[in-house]
């Protein structure tokens, strides 16, 4: 098992004021920490956000910390601040291959006006990641390193906001996971197989076949009517657009519903789920995809429902709803009101197994 060791070091990059703030004043350009903001009053402090860097060590498919960030909330005049700042962080990977890559983030920084309630003068930031990930060659063999996002329960799930109080700070990993392209499509109909080992296969578009057989492996298929087979051990399915057969096999594997923005029908379709597994398979809906679900990062327990038939899904004040007859999964947009309004069907589950709440989870 081939093991890769490096580190990444961020910088923080020139700011945009923007137009709330007519007198900027900042710090770091060009270094690990950034602040921002005039202090308000003596003993105050300015806004800063820190990038400590953290070599790793690790193998493919696993989840590991490139760094935290660290955000605080100072006092600082309304008008002295700024509404953006770039992060650029650089991977030096050093072995088994030395290689540099580049990623970027952007991070909004929403300022509310201070009063004398603590929790409406949080402030915000938001992490926009503008390269998710890039690929190299070594000995022969592509790979690929994708930056997963920002945790703050050590990877488990991922964050698109911090929110702090006033004069308090908090801290989150960026984390990322470099994955073994064992096959890359071509935008036509391909077919793709792996080996026993974790690998990820990528369609690329057009009516894929792709079979992962062993290891934890990653399988996406994006555009295209698309055939994914994750064979044995953990494997994670995103069919992408179109209408996709999903087969997880054995282990315990995941189907992905993330289009990267609000949901679309063209961006699914309907896809058929062969063979979840209860209470080892999991359907993992995105919560920038399905943005009505307002339950906290792995459940939506108040918000799924089980009905027996298509009428009473559309009814349904759920925002996923099952329809245990038939094996069809929806999502109810509009909630309450008739239909499910730019939501609809994305799945189909052969045999129409009695899903549960607890066989989804919400990644932010």
């Amino acid at each position: 098992m081939v093991q890769f060791k490096g580190f990444f070091n961020g910088k923080w990059a020139e700011p945009i004021p923007g137009e709330d703030n007519p007198s900027p004043v900042f710090a770091g350009v060009d270094t690990h920490s950034f602040k921002w903001g005039a202090p308000s009053d003596s003993g105050t402090y300015p806004n800063e956000l820190s990038f400590v860097i953290d070599p790793f060590s690790t193998q493919l498919n696993k989840k590991f910390k490139v760094g935290d960030l660290i955000y605080f909330n100072g006092s600082v005049d309304t008008d002295s601040g700024v509404e953006l700042v770039p992060l650029d962080i650089e991977l030096e990977l050093y072995d088994p291959i030395r290689r540099t890559e580049s990623f970027e983030f952007d991070f909004d920084i929403v300022a509310t006006i201070n009063t004398s309630n603590p929790e409406e003068s949080a402030d915000f930031v938001f992490p926009i990641n503008k390269v998710t990930d890039s690929s190299f060659r070594y000995k022969g063999k592509n790979y690929t390193i994708r930056l997963l996002g920002f945790s703050q329960d050590k990877g488990r799930t991922f964050t698109q906001e911090f929110r702090v109080l006033e004069d308090a700070r908090t801290t989150a990993g960026l984390y990322a996971r470099i994955e073994l392209d064992k096959g890359i499509g071509t935008g036509r109909a391909d077919k793709l197989t792996g080996s026993n080992r974790d690998e990820r296969l990528d369609g690329r578009g057009g009516n894929d076949k792709l079979i992962a057989r062993g290891g934890d492996d990653i399988l996406i298929g994006r555009g295209g009517k698309d055939t994914l087979n994750g064979g044995s051990g953990d494997d994670d399915l995103d069919g992408g657009a179109g209408n996709d057969t999903l087969t997880g096999a054995t282990g315990a594997d995941a189907f992905i519903y993330d289009t990267g923005r609000n949901f679309r029908r063209r961006d699914i379709g309907v896809d058929k789920i062969v063979d979840f597994m209860l209470d080892e398979d999991t359907i993992v809906l995105s919560r920038t995809t399905f943005s009505k679900i307002e339950s906290l990062a792995g459940s939506i327990l108040q918000e799924f429902e089980v009905v027996d038939s298509n009428n009473a899904a559309i009814k349904s004040n759920a925002f996923i709803v099952y329809n245990q007859s038939n094996g069809n999964l929806y999502y109810n947009q509009n909630g309450s009101k008739n239909g499910f309004g730019s939501g609809g069907l994305f799945a189909r589950l052969q045999g129409s197994p009695a899903l549960e709440a607890t066989d989804f989870f919400i990644d932010n």
